[in-house]
């Protein structure tokens, strides 16, 4: 009965170590997850992408300033940075 009992608790333990684990890595990870997709639907902006095909043009870049600036309340550190290529 002891060696039963004990097999229980120790499956018991594993499984809720297994579960804390898996837990804990997705409420880490949640937040960078957030950033990187925020970052991505900042990339294609329209404006944004026509600025970038175009550095020169004054009018398309205060267009993609004025479309970026909506997404910096969404950054956690409220800030944003482009860098054309």
């Amino acid at each position: 009965m002891r060696v039963v009992v004990e097999d229980i608790v120790v499956s018991w333990i594993e499984r809720y170590a297994e579960k804390q684990l898996r837990f804990d890595k997705v409420r880490t990870l949640l937040p960078l997850i957030q950033e990187v997709k925020l970052s991505q639907d900042f990339a294609q902006l329209a404006p944004l992408k026509a600025w970038a095909k175009n550095p020169d043009d004054l009018l398309l870049k205060q267009q993609a300033f004025q479309a970026t600036e909506q997404f910096r309340p969404y950054f956690s550190d409220r800030s944003y940075f482009i860098a054309l290529h």
